[in-house]
């Protein structure tokens, strides 16, 4: 469960001092997207042992908006998504990356009220994967969640330069090309 108390003890045991600004939840936003169908792709493994398996998986198609571009993943891992071919608006372009060896089985038709849901925290996107009959106030926990998962990884803390809050001072530069603080 969030808490701002959980959140200020995870930022500062990974990041430090000095970023408990990320606490501050100034936007918190979440986005569906209807599923509108299901890619089956069958894969082969090769086992520990030499023997070769056959994996199925099911991943969800849906319409994603070009202006929403990064994302993180939080729970489930999907790689398919739709775009609209700008020259025929009436057809689709599929913008994913198959493993290698991946194979299109087959297309499934759409669950009812199913949607694929993406969720940004103070401008931080990150992807939920899919949900049927979304409870926006259970997204908005989930999505808390998963940034407070990842104010806590070792991956984030790589990109401290980036998470520190700007400066708040003034600077003035001085006749002779160097910064004063006023």
């Amino acid at each position: 469960m969030w808490s701002v108390d959980e959140c200020l003890r995870v930022v500062r045991g990974n990041l430090g001092e000095g970023f408990d600004h990320l606490c501050s939840i100034e936007s918190l936003e979440v986005y569906r997207y209807p599923v509108l169908g299901w890619v089956v792709l069958v894969s082969s493994t090769r086992l520990p042992t030499g023997q070769k398996m056959k994996v199925v998986k099911v991943e969800p198609v849906f319409l994603l908006f070009s202006g929403f571009t990064s994302r993180r993943r939080a729970e489930t891992i999907t790689s398919l998504s739709s775009a609209p071919d700008e020259e025929n608006l009436g057809t689709m372009l599929y913008e994913a990356e198959l493993d290698e060896g991946d194979e299109v089985a087959g297309v499934l038709p759409p669950w009812p009220n199913t949607y694929y849901v993406i969720g940004q925290v103070n401008g931080v996107a990150f992807d939920l994967g899919v949900h049927i009959n979304p409870n926006d106030e259970e997204l908005k926990k989930l999505l808390l969640e998963a940034y407070l998962k990842w104010l806590g990884e070792r991956d984030t803390r790589k990109h401290k330069h980036k998470l520190t809050k700007p400066k708040t001072e003034p600077e003035h530069r001085t006749g002779d090309g160097t910064e004063s603080k006023t």
